[in-house]
């Protein structure tokens, strides 16, 4: 056969043996096969032709010692620096395909580096048979056999195939290839690799036992043991995967690299490295699994990582990697990416640029974490550091930064321009009446309630640009971004008054809530936040002031009034702590024998610097501040020990009862009862000589009122009556509800006698009421002797009031008493005391 046809036909047998191996690793379905399975093939191809050549020769005595070392030498010598060649084909295509950056979607180009080894492995058996003579579709061997001609080939085979699958490695990572080649141990991979050469020897070597060299019988067997070994190859490759997952198995198989890709995988921790120089760039596994895919699931490129950088962020991750690039300084930078199905998830990526002995960039290295679940944890704790965790409203803070920034802004943003009228800016500040009763009554669950039904209503009242927040308590304020005058601000304040009205439901009973407003305006460059915040407290003070469920708009003079009001909220608490309160007390005569039957306890303030203060200029403050609780405590001990004194010095003529007003919030407490039972066995006081008065107009916020306070002192024996009853909106309920012994007549009911007809219609009614369930009447505010006759004649057992006399110190009861005075109802002859009656009435 002549010299040409033998190229021609080795030609067309090496082009078979790399299509083969290129179909193999192109194939994604062929992937599970191990690729040692391939070079398998080709050593037996390899090493059946060179023996059957070796074996030819030698049995026509053709060879001799020294050309047999030759064909050796040419079997180990020859193919490296083809070897050689092909590592710089298939680095020249490595660096072709690295360009080209995988879409999604598309099918992953990481079988193009497995084709490129398994050709690689391809030439170099080609490269073998060459060199040992091969002569393509001729006869493979007659007989013979060198068991030591076998070792050598595939162990060159085996190194060959080594040292060019970590050339190739070496080149993918951008690092040098001989310490890659020489950095790593031996390991499972390394044991697993030597297979088909023990398989090749295995084989032969039974060809020879049986004594036989034909093709037909070695084959079978080498068949039979390769399929054994493959057995053992993927049992091992099992047992690996076993232990990488925890179970039992070869601890010292796993590396500082397994551990490491475990530590990332937890984490969600990937890691970077990108070559400047080449634009070659490594991905751990975790930055794949971050971004949505399988690890290696295409060649990473620069390009490739900005297509899923979210675009609203594109434009900031370009600047900070070219900043750090520029200045050769780290970087740190937070950013969305989209993965391929979609989903939004945030990364945090900092690295350092790596750089030369010039300072030139040569790599940057870095770390990609996920980090979207800490940052909706951070989100979260955001969240709830600016909204109030019950109502989920803005809370103080947000609600003040909102108010800076609408300051800020330019004046009647979102307004014509031109427009004179634009305030551009109001805050409300709002607070409930009557709150704390709720609250102390119905407990806070139900308080609770109140606020979360009050913060919708504001929702719902108010336009959508318009900020409501909970500032604290039972205070919330309101942020009107643009108004066009006082007359827009207040229709918004009566519309929320409005919905504010209507009844609330807690726990299937109704409960109404009221409010009282306060209204300031600013501009922005002319007010501050803090400014209009103080001046709407300013204005909701006089709103409470005014007879609160109002609001009101702020002038220059509250400034004053709130000056005034913290110095005296001071001044108050260092009042009650020195002891300046003083209590006077208005006798309650019998309107039908002039007997004084009664004293009401009337508290006063004895003001070092101002004098004698009536309880009108700070009982409302107390009120406010809850220093009303430890006044109105003072109030009864000090009005029990009075009356006990009184008995014990005039036990003939001495008033059956002592009346001592208590607030809601003091009525309501947990401990009062208590208290005022201890109160009465200290001053040695019956509970029947006791009557508590409370307001009518407390029991519309405070409907638990009843059954927490009334109740439980009727039951120690102190008596209770109903305050102010008969004006404004009390409902004549109460009378059928609340278990009473006394009502008071409004003093407002009591003026209107002469003038209104219905006055008097009205007083007559609840008087016949009264009497028909058993409840005595009385009449409080009498000035002249024909309401003193109006009040007998619709059936009022007792009366008080500047007629009789005003509120005077304790010892001028005690004078009364000790001269035994009565007052002569029928003609009420008390002419010296109208010059007094004047001089002290601004004094109740």
């Amino acid at each position: 056969m002549s010299t040409d046809t033998r190229a021609l036909r080795i030609s067309i047998a090496a082009l078979l043996v790399a299509v083969v191996g290129i179909v193999i690793g192109v194939l994604p379905r062929w992937h599970w096969v191990s690729p040692y399975q391939f070079t398998l093939a080709l050593v037996l191809v390899a090493t059946g032709v060179l023996l059957e050549r070796l074996a030819s020769k030698v049995g026509r005595g053709a060879r001799t010692a020294g050309t047999l070392a030759i064909d050796l030498a040419i079997v180990i010598a020859y193919p490296p620096p083809i070897a050689i060649v092909t590592v710089a084909a298939v680095s020249v295509a490595v660096l072709v395909t690295g360009r080209f950056s995988p879409r999604r979607g598309t099918p992953s180009l990481e079988w193009s580096f497995d084709a490129a080894i398994r050709t690689l492995a391809a030439a170099i058996g080609c490269l073998i048979l060459v060199a040992a003579g091969w002569d393509p579709f001729g006869p493979m061997f007659a007989s013979g056999v060198a068991v030591v001609w076998l070792v050598v080939t595939g162990a060159v085979m085996y190194l060959m195939r080594l040292v060019t699958a970590r050339g190739v490695m070496a080149l993918r990572a951008g690092a040098p290839i001989g310490r890659t080649i020489t950095g790593a141990g031996w390991g499972r991979g390394q044991w697993r690799a030597l297979l088909p050469v023990l398989a090749i020897a295995a084989g032969l070597s039974l060809a020879v036992a049986i004594g036989s060299g034909a093709w037909v019988v070695t084959l079978p067997s080498l068949v039979a043991l390769g399929l054994v070994l493959l057995g053992i190859d993927v049992a091992l490759g099992r047992s690996g995967r076993r232990s990488s997952d925890g179970a039992p198995g070869d601890d010292a198989a796993r590396t500082p690299a397994d551990s490491l890709a475990e530590a990332q995988r937890i984490a969600r921790l990937g890691s970077w490295d990108w070559d400047v120089t080449t634009g070659r760039i490594l991905w751990s596994d975790e930055v794949f699994r971050i971004l949505g895919y399988q690890p290696r699931a295409f060649v990473p490129t620069t390009e490739s990582f900005g297509e899923w950088v979210k675009p609203e962020d594109a434009t900031r991750v370009r600047a900070v990697f070219g900043d750090a690039l520029a200045n050769r300084t780290p970087f740190s930078i937070d950013h969305d990416i989209v993965q391929p199905t979609g989903q939004v998830r945030t990364v945090h990526q900092q690295g350092e640029v790596i750089v030369d002995e010039l300072g030139v960039p040569m790599r940057v290295i870095g770390t990609m974490h996920d980090i979207t679940d800490r940052k909706a944890v951070e989100e979260r704790l955001a969240y709830r550091a600016f909204h109030d965790p019950l109502t989920d409203l803005p809370n103080r803070a947000l609600f003040t930064d909102r108010l800076d920034r609408a300051l800020q802004s330019p004046v009647g943003a979102g307004e014509p321009t031109g427009s004179a009228a634009v305030v551009s800016v109001a805050v409300i500040f709002l607070d409930l009446d009557g709150f704390k009763a709720i609250n102390d009554s119905l407990g806070h669950e139900a308080g609770d309630v109140v606020l979360i039904q009050t913060a919708e209503r504001l929702r719902e009242s108010l336009r959508p640009a318009d900020v409501v927040a909970r500032f604290g308590g039972d205070e919330f304020t309101i942020l009107l971004t643009t108004v066009t005058g006082p007359r827009e601000a207040r229709r918004l304040a009566d519309r929320i008054l409005s919905r504010l009205r209507e009844p609330l439901v807690i726990d299937g009973r109704e409960a109404m809530v009221s409010a009282s407003l306060g209204i300031a305006f600013g501009r922005p460059g002319e007010a501050t936040a803090i400014e209009l915040l103080r001046d709407a407290d300013a204005a909701l003070y006089q709103a409470k002031l005014s007879g609160k469920n109002r609001s009101l708009v702020f002038e220059t003079r509250m400034n004053a009034d709130a000056v005034h009001r913290t110095s005296l909220q001071y001044e108050l608490q260092r009042a009650v702590e020195r002891g300046e309160m003083r209590l006077h007390f208005q006798p309650e005569v019998d309107l039908a024998t002039g007997l004084i039957v009664g004293t009401e306890a009337l508290v006063r303030w004895q003001h070092p610097v101002h004098g004698l203060i009536p309880p009108g200029s700070f009982l409302g403050l107390a009120e406010a501040t809850g220093l009303i609780v430890p006044i109105g405590e003072w109030v009864i001990a000090e009005a029990c020990q009075q009356a006990a004194t009184w008995h014990r010095l005039h036990p003939d003529i001495a008033p059956a009862t002592i009346s001592v007003n208590v607030s809601p919030s003091q009525a309501i407490d947990g401990a009062f009862i208590s208290r005022v039972e201890a109160t009465l066995r200290n001053a040695g006081l019956r509970p029947s000589q006791l009557v508590v008065e409370i307001g009518a107009e407390w029991f519309d916020h405070a409907s638990d009122l009843t059954g927490r306070t009334i109740t439980p002192l009727r039951k120690l024996g102190v008596r209770v009556a109903l305050d102010e009853f008969g004006h404004g909106l009390t409902p004549i309920t109460l009378l059928q509800d609340a278990v009473i012994d006394r009502v008071k007549l409004a003093r407002p009911l009591m003026r209107q006698f002469t003038a209104d007809p219905r006055a008097s219609t009205i007083a007559t009614s609840i008087a016949t009421l009264c009497q028909a369930l058993g409840i005595d009447v009385a009449a409080e505010g009498l000035e002249n002797g024909e309401q003193v006759a109006h009040a007998r004649a619709i059936g009022a057992s007792f009366g008080q009031g500047y007629v009789f006399s005003p509120a005077v110190p304790a010892e001028a009861i005690g004078n009364l008493l000790g001269q035994g005075h009565v007052y002569d109802v029928s003609s009420i002859l008390v002419p010296k005391r109208q010059a007094t009656v004047t001089r002290l009435r601004v004094n109740e």
